[in-house]
């Protein structure tokens, strides 16, 4: 009887770094990208939600304050994909094209809280 096929973490830290070696440049960058973006797609409800409560303690329960929160949210979501598209292209660097949304939102965000 045969012991079950497995990697320890070690040998699968060693397996990863041996396929990552084997990419190409541009496939390692999209790699990169895939990384950060599911790191930073989650972060953004947080940033989100910075913003949103500056909008809310600035103009209460308005009418246009719904408006607003999805004008902001239509922003964020599309900066982040054009982010995501020009680092898949290699014009940004994996990181910025993933985080780049989160910190130009997240200034804001704090920017409007503090005004």
């Amino acid at each position: 009887m045969s012991a079950p096929i497995g990697f320890s973490s070690q040998g699968l830290r060693g397996a990863t770094a041996r396929d990552f070696a084997l990419l190409t440049p541009l496939e390692r960058d999209r790699a990169r990208l895939e990384f950060h973006s599911k790191l930073a797609l989650p972060l953004a409800n947080l940033v989100l939600v910075l913003l949103a409560a500056a909008m809310a303690l600035r103009y209460g329960r308005s009418t246009g304050l719904a408006l607003g929160l999805s004008v902001v949210l239509a922003g964020y979501y599309g900066a982040f994909f054009l982010g995501r598209s020009l680092a898949g292209v290699g014009a940004l660097p994996p990181e910025l094209g993933a985080w780049g949304a989160n910190l130009v939102y997240f200034a804001l965000g704090v920017r409007a809280l503090r005004s």
